[in-house]
């Protein structure tokens, strides 16, 4: 049995007044107060919201439709409806609040409002850019870029002002090993693959407003060395002394592409960093029976030192964006697995050779992308 009761100390601020989540009800549950004359955030996301009032006086405001709130009151925004709490009253307004995602009645939603307050904006789509250690095959023009060129086109049919974005992820470990292989340098197997890959997707007639090749524009790494530095800065990234995996007989730091094993969370066989097939992050040394591609030797477990995000303490800031309905159903349940564990400290450098450097000197050797 499960039992919450208002206390108004217990809220925090979000979308533009106070709330405070009810856990373990099956569905998302907040308790929300809007102080007199208050209003709440414009609202439009995917889940199904239901509201329940229990004090004070006000009203939803639907897609500019006005309904009264008072005592007893229920009310419901379908999915997309943007929607809005507004006190009129002179004592707080108190409400719960009960959220879920039901695909079939958010896609026959979907079909049939239109943006609303959100019609005067651009909207910008971001293919995943390609790592250059290749071509694109297949599967790839058949899955995001096609996709998200349908989709572009679409929205211009429509009268929407779209645009579709995408580069290279050129700083990528898997380039660096292509180039080892093909006898270059990584920055010339970039450049290389990176012209090839724009030169498919110009043969599909995938239309591209900008294609940003990572390793020679200049206002990438400059853009990439200020938003790492205002990072740091913040507090929120700070270096941190882990384990790590090694080659035995080379002495390099392994990652990515130059390590696998089985992934410690689903079992399958991955790469260094990231299972493509449950999503999760790993840290090299946590991998299950990992082999170096370096050499023949088992790896050992050492420890470096990385700057890296300690994804744990940004637990309730994620949950808040999450219930805005701006990411996918598969990325939220992933989210919701990762905060299962108690630490999740994730580097976002690396002790290698290619990459950026960052502007902070306390720690020389590292690189981000």
């Amino acid at each position: 049995m499960i039992f919450s009761d208002y206390s108004a100390g217990g809220l925090h601020d979000e979308c533009g007044i106070s709330m405070h989540a009810i856990d373990g009800l099956g569905v998302g549950a907040s308790w929300g107060r809007v102080a007199p004359g208050g209003r709440s955030d414009p609202q439009q996301h995917d889940e199904t919201e239901t509201f329940v009032v229990v004090r004070g006086s006000g009203q939803l405001v639907i897609n500019n439709r006005r309904q009264p709130l008072k005592p007893g009151i229920i009310a419901q925004a379908e999915p997309f409806e943007t929607h809005v709490v507004e006190n009129l009253g002179d004592e707080d307004l108190v409400f719960v609040t009960f959220y879920w995602r039901d695909a079939g009645r958010a896609s026959a939603q979907a079909a049939t409002i239109e943006r609303g307050r959100l019609a005067q904006r651009p909207v910008f789509v971001f293919s995943t850019p390609p790592t250059p250690n290749g071509d694109l095959h297949l599967g790839h023009l058949s899955g995001p870029y096609l996709g998200a060129d349908v989709f572009v086109r679409f929205q211009r049919l429509n009268g929407v002002e779209a645009w579709h974005l995408t580069g290279s992820d050129d700083y990528q470990s898997y380039v660096v090993e292509c180039a080892r292989r093909e006898n270059r340098t990584p920055a010339e197997t970039a450049a290389l693959y990176s012209a090839e890959i724009a030169a498919t997707l110009r043969l599909m007639d995938i239309s591209l407003d900008q294609f940003t090749v990572t390793s020679t524009d200049p206002a990438y790494r400059e853009g990439l060395q200020d938003y790492f530095s205002r990072i740091v800065a913040s507090g929120g990234v700070t270096p941190r002394e882990g384990q790590a995996l090694f080659d035995q007989r080379t002495g390099d730091y392994l990652y990515e592409v130059n390590v696998t094993g089985g992934c410690p969370t689903c079992g399958q066989h991955t790469s260094g960093n990231i299972c493509e097939e449950c999503g999760e992050p790993n840290f090299c040394h946590d991998l299950i029976e990992p082999a170096s591609r370096l050499s023949d030797l088992a790896p050992r477990i050492g420890t470096t030192t990385r700057y890296s995000v300690p994804l744990h303490k940004f637990r309730s800031d994620l949950a808040r964006h999450h219930h805005l309905g701006r990411v996918p159903a598969r990325l939220r349940e992933l989210a919701e697995r990762l905060f299962e564990r108690e630490r999740l400290d994730v580097p976002v450098t690396h002790p290698a050779a290619w990459g950026v450097t960052p502007a902070e000197t306390d720690t020389p050797g590292l690189r981000t992308k």
